[in-house]
C-alpha cells in the first residue's frame, strides 16, 4: 500500500522508484561517480545507465567527465532535479513512514503472539 502511494507520486512526475533512488542518492552529495551511485542505490550497472540516461533527458541530472581521469564520469543533480526532489520528497517520506509503521506493527504483533493466551 505504501509502495503504491510512492509509485503514484512518482508516476505523476513520470518517474519510477529506480529514478527516485538515484535522485535521492544525488540530493545529499556534490556529485557521485556512476560506481558510487551504483553502490548507494544497489541498482545494477546496465539499469543505472538507462536510469541516468532518462534523468538526463528530463534535465534532472547532468554528467561531467573527470578532469584528472576522463574515464570517470560524475553525475550531479541539476537545479531542476533539486527542485523536483524538494517538491516530491515530503510525499515520499510520508509513504516511507507509513510503510515502516505498518511493518513495525506487524513485527510487534508477531513478537507478542507467543506470549498471548490462546483461549
Amino acid at each position: 500500500m505504501a509502495a503504491a502511494a510512492a509509485e503514484k507520486t512518482l508516476a505523476a512526475e513520470n518517474l519510477t522508484l529506480d529514478h527516485w533512488m538515484t535522485l535521492e542518492a544525488l540530493a545529499s552529495t556534490e556529485g557521485l561517480t556512476m560506481a558510487e551511485l551504483r553502490d548507494r542505490t544497489g541498482t545494477p550497472a546496465p539499469t543505472l545507465t538507462r536510469v541516468a540516461d532518462k534523468l538526463v533527458s528530463l534535465a534532472l541530472i547532468y554528467r561531467e567527465v573527470g578532469e584528472d581521469d576522463r574515464r570517470k564520469v560524475r553525475v550531479f543533480l541539476s537545479s531542476r532535479g533539486k527542485s523536483l526532489h524538494k517538491r516530491v520528497a515530503a510525499d515520499i517520506r510520508v509513504a516511507e513512514e507509513s510503510w515502516l509503521t505498518s511493518k513495525e506493527e506487524v513485527k510487534l504483533r508477531e513478537g507478542l503472539r507467543p506470549c498471548t493466551p490462546s483461549w
